[in-house]
Order: C-alpha cells, then sequence, then structure tokens
C-alpha cells in the first residue's frame, strides 16, 4: 500500500491534481505513524511480528531515501511530501527501537534486511550515497569480550556489530549530510520544523545504535566518533537544536569509552574551539562549520556536564573496586590517576575563557560550579585510598601512581582552583532588596529559590574542596617534603597552592601542622616540578 501510494499518488499529482490521492498519501503515512507509536517494549502492546515490523521498517526508509518530490511541483505538494519523509523516519526509528530492545542480537538478520534496503540504488535520488567501510572494518579489529563481560550483551555479537557499523555509516555518511544539502527544500516549503524533525530522529538512530556498543567496543566507537567529528567539521548543519543534539551524541560516545588519552585529546579540541568563541580578537577560522557564537554558551554547558559524568565515572570504578573486596594496587591507582589527570586538562582549558564572561550565564556558571564539586570530591576519594593504605603500613615510596597524584594535584587542579579563587560564580545570586509590600511577587520568589538552591550548591562545593584538602594533609604529613612543602587552599580566597609528594624518598615533612595558615604569596612564586 506504501508502494503503489508513493508512485501512483506522485502521478496523480503531477497529471490531474486530483485531492483525493492527497488525502489517501497523507492518511496512509499518519496511520503507519500511529501504529509505530503504540510499540511498546515495557508493556508488550504489539502484537505485529518480527517479521512485519521488518518489512514495514524496510518500506518506509526505502520511502524515506528514493521518493523525490521534484522541483516542479507547487508548494502545498512539496510540503506534504516532506511531512510524509518526516513521519517515514519516525516511524522507522520507531520500529528499530523496539527491535533492538527486545529482540537484541536475534533481530541480526531484520538489521541486515534494513541495511540492504538502505543500500539499494534501483531509483535516483539526490540523496548522495557516500559508502565507506572503515566502520566495519574497525569492527573486525576490536576484540570481542573481556573475561568478566557478559557474554550475552548483544554488543558481544560480532554480526550485531558488523551490521550496526554498517548502518551508522549510511546515517553519517548517506543521511544527514544529504538532509544538509537539501535544506534549501525545506526552506522554500517553510517546513523548518520538518527539518530538525528528520536531522534529530537521524541523531536517535545513530544514538541507539552506538549505545549497545560495549565497553571492550572503544576502536568501533573511536571510528563512529571520527565520523562523526569530520561531518561536523565539514557541515553547518543550520539549525540550533539539531547541532546541539548531533554533539550531545557525540559527547555520549566519550562518557561511554574508556577515558583513555585518545577520547579526551578530542574532547580537549572541541573545548578549545569553543573556548576560542569567546575571544573577541581571536581571527583564525573555524575548524568547526558547525560551531555557531550564538550557541556557545550552550556548548560550555554540554563540555562542562561530560567532564561532570566523566568524573563521576571515575568515582564509580573506584566504588565498584571496594564493593568487590579487591586489592587496591599501584597498577590500579595509576590507572585511576592517569585518566583523572586526563580529564582535568580538559576541564582546565573551560578556565581559558575570561571568568567574568564565564560568569554571565546562570547555567554555565552553576553547572561549572557543580563540576567542581564533583572534581574535589572524585580527587578525595582518590587521596582517600592512598591514606588507607598508608595507614595499612602499606609502603608507597615506590608507587608511580602517587607521584601522579602528585602533577595532577599541583598542576591541573592548582591552575583550576586558581581561576576559580574569590567568589567565583556568587555575583549573581544577591537577592534584590525585598519590596515594601507585604505580598512577595513571583519573581522576588523565584530569586529567593534559587538563592536557596545555589546555596546548597555553593556549601557542597566548599564542603567538597575542604574534604580533598584535609585528605592532601594527611598524605603529606607522610609523603611531603620539607624542600617542596604542600600549601593547602586558603579559606579567605580559595587560592589552590602548589603541591608535589616525594615518591623517591617519602621523607617525612617536618613543619607540622602550621602551613595550614592562609598564604599571601602567588602560586607563580613557586615552582612545579613534573617529572
Amino acid at each position: 500500500m506504501l508502494k503503489e501510494s508513493q508512485h501512483d499518488a506522485v502521478k496523480n499529482f503531477e497529471a490531474e491534481g486530483t485531492p483525493l490521492e492527497n488525502i489517501l498519501f497523507e492518511w496512509i503515512m499518519l496511520r503507519i505513524h500511529d501504529a509505530a507509536s503504540a510499540l511498546n517494549v515495557s508493556t508488550s502492546t504489539s502484537i505485529a511480528s518480527m517479521e512485519s515490523l521488518t518489512n514495514m521498517a524496510c518500506e518506509l526508509i526505502y520511502f524515506f531515501l528514493t521518493s523525490n518530490d521534484g522541483d516542479e511541483i507547487g508548494i502545498e505538494l512539496k510540503k506534504m511530501w516532506i511531512i510524509a519523509r518526516t513521519r517515514a523516519i519516525d516511524a522507522f526509528s520507531m520500529i528499530l527501537r523496539y527491535l533492538l530492545t527486545k529482540y537484541e542480537t536475534k533481530c541480526v538478520p531484520s538489521l541486515e534486511r534494513i541495511c540492504e534496503k538502505m543500500e539499494e540504488e534501483d531509483e535516483p535520488n539526490d540523496y548522495a550515497r557516500q559508502h565507506t567501510q572503515g566502520l566495519e572494518n574497525a569492527v573486525r579489529e576490536t576484540p570481542l569480550r573481556t573475561q568478566a563481560d557478559n557474554a550475552n550483551d548483544p554488543g558481544y555479537n560480532r554480526s550485531f556489530r558488523r551490521i550496526s557499523a554498517k548502518i551508522l555509516g549510511n546515517i553519517y555518511e548517506q543521511i544527514i549530510p544529504a538532509l544538509v544539502a537539501a535544506k534549501h527544500t525545506f526552506d522554500l516549503a517553510k517546513c523548518h520544523y520538518e527539518y530538525q524533525k528528520q536531522m534529530m530522529t537521524s541523531i536517535a538512530i545513530g544514538k541507539k545504535l552506538a549505545s549497545m556498543f560495549t565497553s571492550t567496543a572503544d576502536v568501533s566507537k573511536m571510528k563512529v566518533f571520527k565520523v562523526m567529528n569530520e561531518l561536523a567539521m565539514k557541515h553547518d548543519f543550520g539549525e540550533k537544536w539539531s547541532t546541539l543534539d548531533y554533539f550531545k551524541a557525540m559527547m555520549e560516545l566519550i562518557i561511554k569509552s574508556n577515558c583513555s588519552e585518545g577520547w579526551t585529546t578530542e574532547l580537549g579540541k572541541i573545548t578549545e574551539e569553543i573556548v576560542l568563541m569567546f575571544d573577541a580578537n581571536n581571527e583564525s577560522p573555524p575548524v568547526y562549520a558547525s560551531l555557531k557564537p550564538e550557541l556557545k554558551n550552550q556548548f560550555v554547558v554540554l563540555i562542562v556536564q561530560t567532564l561532570t559524568q566523566l568524573y563521576q565515572k571515575v568515582q564509580t570504578i573506584i566504588e565498584i573496586k571496594l564493593g568487590m573486596n579487591d586489592e587496591i594496587t599501584d597498577e590500579f591507582m595509576t590507572k585511576i590517576c592517569t585518566t583523572m589527570r586526563f580529564i582535568t586538562q580538559v576541564a582546565a582549558k573551560v578556565f581559558d575563557i575570561d571568568k567574568s564572561l564565564l560568569e554571565e550565564d546562570e547555567a554555565v556558571i552553576t553547572n561549572v560550579v557543580n563540576m567542581l564539586s564533583v572534581l574535589y570530591a572524585t580527587m578525595t576519594v582518590v587521596t582517600k585510598r592512598f591514606n588507607v593504605l598508608m595507614n595499612s603500613k602499606i609502603p608507597l615510596d615506590d608507587w608511580e601512581s602517587l607521584q601522579i597524584l602528585s602533577n595532577l594535584s599541583g598542576n591541573e587542579i592548582n591552575t583550576i582552583v586558581n581561576a576559580t579563587k574569590g567568589n567565583f560564580g556568587t555575583k549573581k545570586y544577591i537577592v534584590p532588596e525585598k519590596k515594601k509590600k507585604t505580598t512577595k511577587s513571583n519573581d522576588s520568589k523565584m530569586i529567593e529559590t534559587k538563592a536557596k538552591r545555589d546555596e546548597k550548591l555553593f556549601s557542597k562545593y566548599e564542603k567538597d574542596l575542604e574534604s580533598y584538602a584535609v585528605e592532601l594533609i594527611l598524605l603529606s604529613e607522610k609523603y611531603g617534603t620539607e624542600d617542596r612543602p604542600l600549601k593547602l587552599p586558603a579559606n579567605e580566597n580559595r587560592a589552590n597552592r602548589d603541591f608535589q609528594l616525594s615518591t623517591t624518598t617519602g621523607t617525612k615533612r617536618k613543619q607540622g601542622p602550621e602551613f595550614l595558615e592562609s598564604s599571601s604569596s602567588d602560586s607563580s612564586d613557586s615552582e612545579i616540578e613534573v617529572d
């Protein structure tokens, strides 16, 4: 029925202009979309078989890719055709997500049929097809699973990975570039929402498939990220919500990665480009065509939220390790401290933005303060592990991880705390004077509610910073040295001082607790040695 309505309706549109076919075609597409919307894995409301759903998905994606409205038809018919495509890709997305969630690896044959349909070229199409085997080849290079992994996870099925990679390739190398190229058609028909919907639906399909890659599939994930990154560099998506959604999909890949240096390097490059947007004197051409200055605050929030989740991921790893009663080794702590340093190197780039600009936007400063709180909480957990080991009489003098912690605290974290000293982020929280009226206006109530919320946020931020400082004191009592003393953040201005540990001699400090006193000397007066 979909095929017949597609071809016959178009002929009738061009030859006779009979409205009956228009009405029938719109009704069919709306009915298909409503049926797909009823799919629900949790309640198992669907009585459709996997076979029938696969057939429908194949026809929908084929219709979306091969239908051509032509330039000779009127605006109203063009608009109707665009809306039909939107319903087709949206219904396809809902069916595909249903199949993936309910059947997992059992739906591999369905995915293969869908992929074949996406690659058919029986009819000419203005959607450029740019096929590469990069993603599929990356899957072959990826180890299937580690010893502790769940072998039943769909991501460990090589066939599932291979076909998912091919579909991802079609989305990011075929569908999205074609949508961007055809944006003028949407503008001509005044279908801006339809463009946004088709873009965001395509991105959602890619996010779902990529999310099912397992933790051992980092090679595959990185290849997907590279393809997405290249697309973001080349194309201006022309619609802010689609652009933000696209970069959110990229950030999700980073969050679900193994947080290696390769991933944080890519995150750092994006962060550097965003920071340059705040520089009025920057005249260098943008690396990313999709990054626009009017979205710079939203991009900062996105980067900061990504960093926050990466810090939380490190905390979770340590908690799992402790929950399993596994031995805490130098090798494990080296991985943890190295990962923390990679992440914090990116976080430090955020503070290259002028502080006054960084504090202008409420969402930006709120997320930045929350990230700082999570950073210090994570560092507290990490540093506490060393103190627990020290109290257990385990010698740490030769531990490589201790030196990495030293460099991390003395360099990257030192930079961040110095950048956020004083009353960082507090200027927007000053509550205006109350009016003489006995009843409070809605604006006044909203301001007071925000002030209370932010008071909790900043209280937690200060508490986490102080907890981290306490753990450093305890550690420095054993491993700090006279020539490289530990100077903690001063309560007055939150200015962190340089911090180095001696992993070579383990000499105990002789100065006692008097180093807690606030120091008026600037941190730049002290040199930080990085081995």
